[in-house]
């Protein structure tokens, strides 16, 4: 679905006024976010969702780039998030501050990336930085976690099979 389409999709369905509508708005702007992270209107509307859900912090994590921030949400992301560096990378921004649309995002993004530099005492990267092993999505998809788990109960079921056919030949 096209960026715009999404987003007037998403503001139908937070405007609904039901939990499981706001839900849907809520994962569907995430996606766009995923798409274009640096897109601060589905970043707004994004924040305008967790405030229908009862979710300060939430909102003023995703609302932190805007303009017209909320301080108490401002406030309550911040103490969710106490370590710059984390803070920093839960903005889920990609690129630098250079890349932000408005003055007041690009200003944030600056000081937070700076105060986040200062506090570790060394360069940190706008993004948390993903580690050789890691694939695209793996960590989110939960397949994966459900493969690994029935492959490590095949082995053990093999090892206790083996086992009892080896203490099986030695008594009988």
């Amino acid at each position: 679905m096209p960026r715009d389409s999404t987003l007037r999709t998403a503001a139908s369905e937070a405007a609904a006024g039901d939990l499981a509508s706001a839900l849907r708005a809520r994962q569907r702007l995430h996606g766009l976010i995923g798409t274009y992270p640096r897109d601060l209107e589905a970043r707004e509307q994004l924040a305008a969702v967790y405030r229908l859900l009862g979710e300060p912090a939430q909102a003023g994590r995703w609302n932190y780039l805007s303009d017209l921030a909320d301080p108490t949400e401002t406030a309550a992301f911040e103490t969710l998030f106490p370590s710059l560096k984390e803070r920093l990378w839960a903005l889920r921004w990609a690129g630098t501050a250079n890349d932000a649309a408005t003055p007041a995002a690009a200003s944030r993004l600056r000081a937070l990336h700076a105060a986040a530099e200062r506090d570790c005492g060394e360069s940190v990267p706008f993004a948390r930085p993903r580690s050789g092993w890691e694939e695209e999505g793996s960590k989110e998809n939960p397949l994966v976690g459900a493969a690994f788990a029935v492959g490590c109960l095949a082995v053990v079921a093999l090892i206790v099979i083996g086992l009892a056919t080896v203490i099986g030949a030695a008594l009988g």
